[in-house]
C-alpha cells in the first residue's frame, strides 16, 4: 500500500500542538508517521517499532477503520477492521499455525470465518462465537473425514454427521463433548447399519442391526458391552416402553429408507 505526503515532515515531534502530517520519533526503533489533529494521530498513519508495524486509520490516536498489522519480520498478521483499538468486522488473521477468515467482534472471532490450520491441513468453516466454534460449522480433517453439524465450545455437540473419506462410513445422529451422545445411525461396508442408543462414545442401549441389507439383529449394550441379544416382538415392545414415538419410526425403517434418510 502507497502513501503520498502532501505535508511538510516535522521531526523530533514535540508538545506543541501539531495538525497536519508529521513523524514522531521517540528512537530509531520507535517510529510514528501520520496526520495529527489536536496533537492526536487521526486518519492515515504508520506506528513502527521493533516488534510490531501498523499502517491504518486512526481516531484520536486510536485504529478505527481499516488497519494492517505486521510482526517483526514483516510478514502480515492481521489486515482488516477495527473500531475503538479492537478487530471489528471482518478481517484476515495470519500467523504459523493458522490462517482465519471471517467475522470478529472485539478482537475476538464471532460470526461466520474459516480458519485453515497449516500444519494438520485441517480446516473449519462455520459459526464462531468468541474464539470457539459455536453453532452449525464443518470441519474438514486430514485424513478426508469431514464433520458436518452443530458446535458448543468447540466440541461437537447436538445433531451431526460424521463422514469418512469416500463415504466408506457415514454416522448421523447425536453427540455431547465431543462424543457420540443418543441415538445415531451407523452405516458401514455400505451394505450394514447400526440403529443404536450411544453414551460418551460408548453403545449404551438398544440397538437394531441390518447385515447385508436385510439380516436384522436386536440387541442391548451398557457401556459398550453387550447384555443381551433380543428377539424382534420383544425388542419393539421394549421400545414403547423406554422411548418416544419418533424413534420407534427410525428403528421401523428399512435399509432403503434408512439409506434415503441419511442420504448416502
Amino acid at each position: 500500500m502507497t502513501y503520498e505526503n502532501p505535508f511538510e515532515i516535522v521531526e523530533n515531534y514535540d508538545d506543541d500542538i501539531k495538525n497536519g502530517f508529521f513523524i514522531r520519533k521517540w528512537n530509531e526503533s520507535k517510529i510514528c508517521k501520520g496526520y495529527y489533529l489536536n496533537n492526536k494521530m487521526n486518519y492515515w498513519g504508520i506506528f513502527d517499532s521493533d516488534e510490531i508495524n501498523i499502517k491504518g486509520y486512526f481516531f484520536d490516536n486510536i485504529l478505527d477503520g481499516y488497519g494492517e498489522t505486521y510482526n517483526k519480520d514483516e510478514k502480515i498478521t492481521y489486515k482488516g477492521y477495527w473500531e475503538k483499538g479492537l478487530l471489528e468486522g471482518i478481517g484476515q488473521e495470519f500467523n504459523e499455525f493458522f490462517l482465519y477468515e471471517g467475522y470478529f467482534i472485539s478482537s475476538k472471532r464471532n460470526g461466520f470465518g474459516v480458519q485453515i490450520y497449516k500444519n494438520e491441513d485441517e480446516k473449519y468453516e462455520g459459526e464462531w462465537k468468541d474464539d470457539k466454534y459455536e453453532g452449525f460449522g464443518i470441519y474438514y480433517f486430514s485424513n478426508g473425514n469431514k464433520y458436518i453439524g452443530q458446535w458448543k465450545n468447540s466440541a461437537k455437540e447436538g445433531f451431526g454427521q460424521l463422514i469418512w473419506a469416500n463415504n466408506v462410513k457415514k454416522y448421523m445422529g447425536f453427540f455431547k463433548n465431543d462424543e457420540k451422545n443418543g441415538l445415531g445411525i451407523f452405516l458401514y461396508k455400505k451394505d450394514c447399519i447400526s440403529i443404536c442408543f450411544w453414551k460418551e462414545g460408548k453403545k449404551h442401549g438398544l440397538e437394531k442391526n441390518i447385515i447385508n441389507k436385510k439380516k436384522l439383529f436386536y440387541k442391548r449394550w451398557k457401556n459398550n458391552k453387550l447384555i443381551e441379544v433380543i428377539n424382534e416382538n420383544d425388542f419393539f415392545e421394549i421400545l414403547k416402553d423406554e422411548i418416544s414415538g419418533n424413534y420407534i419410526n427410525i428403528f421401523n425403517m428399512d435399509f432403503n429408507n434408512i439409506i434415503l434418510f441419511m442420504d448416502v
